[in-house]
Order: C-alpha cells, then structure tokens, then sequence
C-alpha cells in the first residue's frame, strides 16, 4: 500500500514519480557512460530544463562527495562510490518515498555516516519525503524512527529505538546486539550504577563514533 492505496492500483508514472529504489548493488541501475549523465538520467526523464539540471546534479553529487567525479565512467568507480552516485541519482528526483535496499553496504564507517547525516538533513528540510531502510547495520536502522525487526521472515519486534533498546533481550534472543554505547548504558544500569548523570556524555560519545 502506498498512501492507503494498493500500488497495483496506480497509474504506473503517478507512482514512479513518487517511489525510487536505491539497490544494494549499484550496478543495477547504472545506464550511462559517465557519473553526472547517470544522475541526471532522471532529471531528463522529468524534463527538467538543461540550465536548472547541471545545478541539481552538481548539487546532489557534492551531497555524497562525488562532484569531483562527474566526468568519471562508473566502470572506474569502487563499490562504495558507485553507491554514492546511485543515492544521488534517486534523491536528486526529490521523491516522496525512498527505499534503500542495503544502499550503504559497500560504504565504510566514515560513509555511512555521511549519508545518514545527508538524509536526516533532506528530512528536516523536507517533511513530504519519507525513508525505508532494509538493513542489517543496526547503527543505521536505530537512526531511524521507526523499526521492525524481521527474524525468519517475520516481525519479531517492532517499535521505537527507545522501546526496542528497553526490549534488548529479545534481540539478544534473535542474535542481534545494539549499538555500542547503548550496550555501555544497559551494563551501568543493570550494574546498579545510576546513569542519569552521564547521560550527554553517553550521547556526546555516541555522536562522534557514529
């Protein structure tokens, strides 16, 4: 459902324009021979005048730290650059719903980084886009406002950061762990140290590890 409505139901371009998908392998959407045509192949697509076009693109390549590549052919790229490209060929286009299929996983720590502050910026800024994210970084799905979490095929929890952190034995029971500064917390509390008081030490050191 997308807006209460069945996807089937749309006229195909109606929810095109309003859905993009970043894949976890970039080279399934790279159609042109170098970086600023592939993420301007959208653009074109919606007609956009040539002028306000190079602007967009330059702008969105700077965004993912690639506006000194543009001339590059992607075949040049690394795994971790191409990915950057991908990300800005899709929000370029200003949809209203992007899904990220495992799109920063060939990005390191530093990267990812970059790209979540990109979109918590593109959040604030524009309060009509939404984001999915299919992950299994649990850095980058905690970043988010809302989380499922699936174990074999299932919803096994769901819910806030915050509810999710509090629920934190049942993701021990599926195998999964929490960020590190959030496994710090738990271990103070569950050691009878009250943690109130270090509490923006928690967050300030949280904030430069991630």
């Amino acid at each position: 459902l997308f807006k209460d409505k069945n996807v089937k139901e749309l006229e195909f371009d109606e929810f095109r324009n309003k859905v993009s998908v970043v894949f976890q392998n970039p080279d399934n959407q790279f159609i042109a021979s170098t970086v600023e045509e592939d993420i301007a192949f959208g653009l074109e697509n919606k007609l956009t005048p040539k002028d306000k076009m190079h602007e967009i693109v330059f702008e969105y390549a700077s965004n993912v730290g690639m506006n000194e590549f543009l001339n590059k052919e992607p075949t040049e790229l690394s795994g971790g650059q191409k990915q950057r490209v991908a990300i800005a060929g899709v929000l370029c286009l200003s949809p209203e719903l992007v899904i990220f299929d495992e799109a920063t996983s060939m990005l390191d720590p530093r990267g990812k980084k970059e790209i979540r502050n990109l979109i918590n910026d593109l959040r604030k800024e524009n309060k009509n886009m939404s984001f999915v994210s299919i992950t299994h970084d649990i850095n980058e799905a905690f970043n988010s406002d809302y989380i499922y979490v699936l174990d074999k095929g299932e919803v096994a929890l769901e819910g806030t950061k915050e509810e999710l952190v509090s629920n934190y034995k049942k993701l021990y029971e599926i195998g999964l762990s929490l960020p590190m500064f959030d496994e710090i917390l738990i271990k103070l509390n569950n050691a009878g140290i009250d943690v109130k008081d270090i509490n923006n030490i928690i967050e300030l050191g949280e904030k430069l590890c991630r």
